[in-house]
């Protein structure tokens, strides 16, 4: 996979000759990779972080150039250092997409990070309310609910 600029604009190639996978389409592109110490550039994720041009929103596109998301995203960030995770964002909301696809709809006021177990605490727009958010798309609709950081606690003064 290669990417190809002309005229300010990306394209997701399917090789170095870049025969086009997408049209000259996208304003940015974002992608997870490390160097190997050999000149080589190597992509950890086989999804791209990419903006339209013409609307300024971002999606996720596949290594072969498929859009997986839709475009209506304000921010994407990589959250892991696989790049197979990753927080979207649209006004002051966020969600998580793994792997390409929606688990979460930007819909909280905050995410931390994933513990070994594979959950990250969510804050909720709801009275201070949070929830744990499951990383494996197979178990997504499993949560443990969190009590408020303030559950319980007096105003003291």
């Amino acid at each position: 996979v290669a990417m190809s600029q002309e005229n300010e604009l990306w394209a997701v190639c399917k090789n170095k000759d870049c025969s086009l996978n997408t049209g000259f389409i996208y304003a940015n592109i974002g992608y997870y990779f490390y160097d190997d110490n050999e000149g080589q550039i190597i992509l950890t994720s086989e999804y791209l972080l990419a903006q339209k041009n013409e609307t300024g929103k971002w999606g996720v596109v596949s290594m072969d150039g498929v859009e997986t998301t839709p475009f209506i995203y304000d921010e994407l960030t990589y959250i892991s250092y696989t790049g197979d995770t990753m927080i979207s964002k649209i006004g002051d909301k966020m969600g998580l997409i793994r792997n390409g696809v929606e688990l979460y709809p930007p819909k909280f006021i905050s995410i931390g990070k994933f513990d070994d177990e594979g959950k990250a605490l969510a804050r909720t727009p709801f009275q201070e309310t949070y929830i744990y958010l499951n990383k494996d798309p197979e178990e997504r609709s499993w949560h443990d609910h969190a009590r408020s950081p303030h559950h319980g606690k007096r105003n003291e003064r």
